[in-house]
């Protein structure tokens, strides 16, 4: 955990005007690089337990450089499970229904800073495909997996598909990115087998758990539809039979 602090504190490249550096860490649990995207983080505490060969949840983006203040001055708990947010609420459902506890995954993001100014904390950064700050993120999230070594990669929300598409040619079926129905249709959610920053795992796509209740049924896998095929997708991924 510390080589990845040390290491995101010495990068100074972030795009002007497209994002900016985490200025400080919240209290609580949050996704990385907020906090240490470890389970039961407590404000001012050490790190909890490292989930070596756990589980990798991989979302977007943190938030906006406005709303991340707003947050540090009001010492909120950034995201946590205490706020009752719906990214939360529905990572631990699912969590809890495939049986992988949270202190077993390790929570982070394929950007490692904040989107610029204010506007929308949600949706696509503004990063060119192959630029020197897109370059950088991929050898980060592979440092991370190296150290990780997760049985399974779950990716939240349509970007982060694409962004790790470019990080392996194994999931080149992600490279396009229509829609989740068109994810569905082609059998492409889940990939085993992964060869992924030198590490073998297994590969699942996710709704983004903010916007899962709203779309999950649409959402089709093995005959199942809706909430029940997502579930059963990310059981897939989890397994033991689908990684090496």
């Amino acid at each position: 955990m510390k080589r990845f602090w040390e290491r995101l504190d010495r990068f100074d490249g972030y795009p002007a005007g497209v994002a900016v550096r985490v200025p400080s860490r919240v209290k609580g649990t949050a996704f990385f690089a907020a906090s240490s995207g470890l389970w039961g983080q407590e404000p001012g505490g050490p790190p909890p337990a490292f989930p070596y060969g756990g589980v990798m949840v991989v979302g977007n983006n943190l938030d906006n450089e406005e709303r991340y203040a707003e947050r540090l001055a009001e010492g909120r708990q950034y995201g946590s499970a205490e706020t009752g947010t719906p990214t939360w609420r529905e990572l631990l459902g699912l969590s809890k229904r495939v049986g992988v506890a949270p202190d077993q995954c390790f929570f982070t993001n394929i950007w490692v800073g904040l989107k610029a100014g204010g506007g929308s904390n949600t949706g696509a950064m503004a990063v060119e495909p192959g630029s020197p700050f897109d370059r950088w993120c991929q050898r980060f999230l592979c440092e991370q997996v190296s150290e990780v070594r997760p049985r399974a990669i779950v990716a939240l929300g349509q970007h982060v598909p694409v962004f790790l598409s470019r990080v392996t040619d194994d999931l080149s079926a992600w490279t396009t990115w229509t829609s989740y129905p068109d994810l569905d249709r082609r059998d492409a959610a889940v990939h085993a087998g992964v060869r992924l920053c030198g590490h073998t795992t297994s590969v699942v796509a996710l709704l983004h758990p903010s916007y899962r209740r709203r779309w999950v049924a649409g959402r089709r896998y093995g005959g199942l539809t809706g909430d029940a095929a997502e579930v059963a997708m990310l059981l897939a991924a989890v397994a033991p039979g689908c990684w090496a």
